[in-house]
């Protein structure tokens, strides 16, 4: 069966089971579709903003950027369609060719607002996704006149737009599943208005157990959940046991022993050694570094290691990100370290559960090894503002000044971490795992669906086909409704 007509038993399906009633109510609700998303993400949206609607009684709308596909599928589930026209904006414009002509630098980008609403974070990480495969740029000194302006004049046409939407009816909720790069300009200027903004993402946990929903907090940034993650942390309601505390992928590469590879590396097996793990340069480091000290990944690492290259009191060692390659970083990380004969590069085919049998400190911008190796009792220092580093687990940086005492007294830092430390950090994991271990059928298929679009294994047609053919069976048994997405959103106090 083809995907053409599986989507449309989906939709005959759904057209039985959410019914069109309208409530005309005061208040409405505002989904907003990533633009070349799967058809997956467009389901788990409307999954998402019918649960609310359940428990709320208001109408939805969607915008939709002129895809007819999904314009059937959220008619099938009962939504109204906004369409986006993308007709010509003359002050957008004007704001873009300003923005080019004098703010065309990268801490100027990061600072750019536009009605009231700082957008600069979300140009960077776009820029940066849209050069990554044309120019190898990981960093932004200045952009390129043609990719940059358009990467800011679509956002502030967004944004133009979205403020006459946003306008029109007295939205309550705005529902999105993706809070990086431009198109998540629009939330913003939600949140701004007093809008509840919901995260309908697998990805983007609130660290609440079950459910994978963003509610309502001051700022729109992934880990701004700081106060949930300690309320949770302090409480003795984490059940579930981990199996392994390092969150990497299971690939077939070795485990190394600190003996084997001080030997093979020429290291003083005497020093301490400190493990360097930078990100993927390139994925999204002003939104996903919150309170980054420095301007980005690329930033913070090349400052770090010349720093670390004129201090030979502690083994300086790096780990390349085991994902660089989706990212096409492949050899980035080596050919930079290349030029620092104080820094080995830790060779490839040894895995990152490794790092634990060698590792006397780690340093990370904002990584889950931040807790990951905490709850290995790894001492470890963060140069950015995480969820988990309020809770006393890791030494965090506030500025470059504070950073930088860290690395020059490396050395003296204790490597010691205390039973508390380790078990907040354990705790931590465990909100982790019990958020995943939740999973019901729905939930895993799309977390399944997430998985192999990132590991890049498939063609893009070949994972939809299998998940529309998945989705259907799953329709077919009564699972959609009955799914913990639906079930605990429709329950959950907004």
């Amino acid at each position: 069966m083809n995907n053409s007509n599986v989507l449309q038993k989906i939709l005959i399906n759904n057209r039985k089971k959410f019914l069109n009633k309208k409530y005309y109510s005061s208040e409405k609700i505002l989904v907003m579709h990533v633009e070349d998303g799967l058809l997956g993400h467009i389901f788990h949206d409307n999954i998402v903003a019918k649960a609310i609607q359940s428990n709320k009684k208001m109408d939805i709308f969607s915008i939709n950027y002129g895809n007819n596909n999904i314009e059937d599928i959220d008619k099938s589930y009962g939504i109204s369609t906004i369409k986006n026209n993308r007709k010509f904006y003359l002050i957008p414009f004007l704001h873009a060719l300003y923005c080019i002509l004098f703010k065309n630098t990268g801490d100027k980008i990061i600072n750019i607002k536009y009605k009231g609403v700082t957008i600069g974070d979300y140009l960077y990480d776009e820029y940066l996704a849209k050069m990554r495969y044309k120019k190898n740029i990981y960093t932004i000194n200045r952009m390129n006149i043609k990719v940059g302006f358009e990467v800011v004049y679509n956002a502030f046409r967004n944004l133009c737009f979205g403020n006459k939407i946003l306008k029109k009816y007295n939205y309550k909720y705005f529902i999105i599943s993706e809070i990086t790069y431009t198109r998540a300009v629009l939330a913003e200027l939600a949140l701004k208005k007093g809008i509840t903004v919901v995260v309908a993402n697998i990805n983007y946990g609130s660290f609440i157990p079950f459910i994978n929903v963003k509610y309502k907090y001051g700022k729109l940034k992934v880990w701004n959940c700081t106060k949930e993650m300690l309320k949770l942390v302090n409480k003795n309601c984490i059940k579930n046991k981990v199996q392994n505390y390092v969150s990497e992928k299971i690939i077939e590469l070795t485990y190394v022993e600190k003996n084997n590879l001080c030997t093979e590396l020429n290291i003083n097996n005497g020093k301490k050694n400190v493990v360097i793990l930078p990100h993927c340069l390139t994925d999204s480091p002003r939104m996903a570094a919150e309170g980054l000290v420095f301007k980005d990944y690329f930033e913070w690492f090349v400052c770090t290691i010349k720093m670390a290259n004129k201090i030979d009191s502690v083994n300086w060692l790096v780990k390349a990100h085991p994902e660089s390659y989706i990212y096409n970083e492949s050899g980035i990380i080596e050919k930079i370290v290349e030029n620092y004969k104080n820094i080995k590069m830790i060779p490839k085919n040894y895995n990152m559960y490794s790092v634990e049998a060698y590792a006397d400190i780690v340093i990370t911008c904002c990584g889950d090894a931040g807790f990951e190796y905490a709850a290995k009792g790894i001492r470890t220092i963060c140069a950015a503002r995480t969820a988990y580093t309020d809770c006393g687990i890791s030494y965090r940086a506030k500025n470059k000044e504070g950073y930088f005492r860290y690395i020059n007294n490396i050395d003296k830092i204790s490597c010691k971490v205390s039973e508390e430390e380790k078990n907040k950090a354990i705790k931590i994991i465990k909100l982790y795992n019990q958020k995943r271990e939740d999973n019901d059928d729905l939930i895993s298929l799309d977390k399944i669906m997430l998985d192999k679009l990132f590991e890049m294994r498939e063609n893009v047609d070949v994972i939809e086909t299998w998940y529309l053919n998945k989705y259907l069976e799953l329709q077919l048994h009564d699972k959609i409704m009955e799914s913990n997405l639906y079930k605990k959103t429709s329950k959950r106090r907004y």
